[in-house]
């Protein structure tokens, strides 16, 4: 986190030693880093001005006793209490990540995009239905007590101090900027409750419009105007009510997924009497479409019945009781008509644009992808293709923002046109045996530092590594004959390139900047220099 970065003297906690990273002057506490029971904790402890005030001592056992009752995958984990000779001290889970007001203040227009919006904003209200089942009404929820993670950009909410539930009645303080009227008005605080929080949610969304300085999608503007009713009874009756008003799609599904739900209840019933394709035919109207699809909603077509195969055409999570966040698993082989059939394809669009696949499990025996089979899934978090991967057709998995590990096969030849452009990578290890990294097929991987490609690599085609600002160098195999124009083309960070190749790659133009450090084999210097290509660059014969 962001915020904790500066150190200064150790502590000691219960033989663990602790270092000091934050002055935390906005508060009460003190906060330390450490390590407890194996797990990095954060270690809140009361300032020295506050030890002995009794009000302050009973507000931290308050805290734990209700914290450590919660779980909840949004809510920060309540490890231990712990009272010292320097006070009581609370120690919860350590989250790597940025409060909400270091994302605004760091990229004010990060919420602009609506994935990340819903994410947050449905993340957050799942929290605060979750403590307000359990009685509890957190009273001080602002963008310093959220934090967005640094792996998968989950919510996480914190400090639960100012926080009331049935057993604690009275709450000590709140952040003026985004408490509710009546949590700073005498005649109201009878009003003070859930209808609370609803309001800061509310304050919430403003923050976010004020800081991208654009008006958020209608639901999430009309959201946040009814969270900041003065009047508590105009607001969401409860963060679920708030949920469904940026939600009404998930009706739509529940409704389409009964709809389907039937058609297959009516399916099973013509098959009993007529189990022949001819049923299918009646049931759905279109045979051709498919011959069969599973539980999870996978459809799957013949290739062919002499050779047994059949492919993957798409995937249906309306099927689903909970599409959202889903995992599909692709069997190996089917049974269509009792005869099984071994799936070895992936057909073009199959998963084309679908906002709900996580992740996809390909099998053994599945030997191609075809074009952008499944591309536009924001998702998508890792790949894995099965060493039977012979070919992946072009674009099959680009803008997949949030991919971010791929496994590749070692029987494909080529890494296709725009195969993995516009997604999430961090690092690409392309195996042994694969020969051409076609047009743009890695281009706009904003998080890309580190290539490692094979010695069978014959050839690097246009625009690989275009606007991959992170990338900074690259070692290109001696047996590399082929490199086309704009290959490290908008990437300001790259500074050396270890070319092995005895001749040197016609190109009309590779680099921004005539400042990259091209590494060349000292017996080729000289082709190197006359080279209109490389000549402008620095040629440091090292290699």
């Amino acid at each position: 986190m962001s915020t904790f970065i500066s150190q200064s003297r150790p502590i000691f906690l219960d033989q663990e030693v602790a270092r000091e990273l934050n002055e935390h002057q906005g508060g009460t506490s003190d906060v330390y880093l450490t390590v407890l029971d194996g797990r990095r904790v954060l270690v809140k402890k009361l300032r020295k001005e506050f030890v002995n005030n009794k009000f302050y001592r009973d507000l931290y056992h308050k805290e734990y006793e209700l914290g450590h009752e919660l779980s909840h995958p949004n809510l920060v984990v309540y490890r231990k209490y712990i009272e010292s000779s320097e006070g009581p001290m609370i120690a919860l889970d350590y989250i790597d990540g940025l409060t909400l007001e270091e994302v605004l203040t760091a990229e004010p227009r990060y919420f602009l995009k609506k994935a990340n919006l819903t994410k947050m904003v449905e993340q957050l209200l799942s929290c605060i239905d979750y403590l307000h089942k359990h009685q509890v009404v957190h009273l001080d929820l602002k963008p310093s007590n959220i934090v967005i993670t640094q792996l998968n950009a989950d919510v996480k909410v914190l400090d639960l101090g100012f926080c009331y539930s049935d057993t604690f009645h009275s709450t000590p303080g709140c952040d003026p900027e985004f408490a509710a009227p009546e949590q700073l008005d005498k005649s109201r605080y009878h009003e003070v409750g859930t209808c609370s929080d609803i309001y800061a949610v509310g304050r919430l969304l403003q923050e976010i419009e004020k800081a991208a300085g654009k008006r958020l999608p209608r639901c999430y503007h009309n959201l946040m105007e009814r969270c900041l009713e003065d009047d508590v009874t105009k607001r969401p009756e409860s963060a679920a009510a708030a949920s469904k008003m940026i939600c009404p799609k998930k009706i739509a599904v529940k409704v389409l997924s009964t709809i389907i739900a039937a058609m297959l209840i009516v399916t099973a019933c013509l098959l009993a009497y007529e189990p022949s394709r001819k049923a299918m035919y009646y049931a759905f109207g279109s045979m051709e479409r498919f011959d069969i699809f599973d539980a999870s909603g996978i459809q799957y077509s013949i290739l062919s019945q002499e050779d047994g195969t059949c492919e993957v055409v798409t995937w249906m999570p309306a099927l689903l009781a909970n599409a959202e966040n889903h995992s599909v698993i692709i069997a190996p082989s089917v049974k269509i008509q009792d005869k099984p059939y071994r799936v070895v394809s992936i057909k073009e669009n199959a998963f084309y644009k679908n906002k709900y696949l996580r992740s996809v499990y390909i099998p053994e025996g599945v030997e191609r992808i075809e074009d952008n089979a499944v591309a536009y899934c924001p998702k998508l978090s890792s790949v894995h293709l099965p060493k039977s991967m012979k070919s992946v057709g072009a674009g099959a998995f680009s803008c997949c923002y949030n991919l971010t590990s791929v496994v590749f096969s070692p029987s494909m030849k080529e890494i296709p046109l725009a195969g993995f452009s516009d997604c999430g990578l961090v690092k690409i290890e392309i195996p042994e045996g694969v020969e051409v990294l076609g047009k743009d097929c890695f281009a706009k991987n904003k998080d890309l530092k580190k290539v490692t490609l094979p010695s069978t690599l014959k050839k690097i085609d246009r625009g690989v590594f275009y606007k991959c600002p992170s990338l900074k160098e690259l070692v290109i195999p001696e047996g590399v004959s082929e490199i086309g124009d704009y290959v490290f083309l908008r990437c300001p960070a790259f500074t050396d390139v270890y070319n092995y190749a005895l001749v040197p790659q016609d190109a009309n133009e590779l680099f921004d900047s005539p400042q990259v450090r091209v590494h060349v084999r000292k017996e080729a210097l000289e082709a190197y220099k006359e080279h209109p290509t490389w000549s402008d660059q620095v040629l440091i014969p090292d290699l």
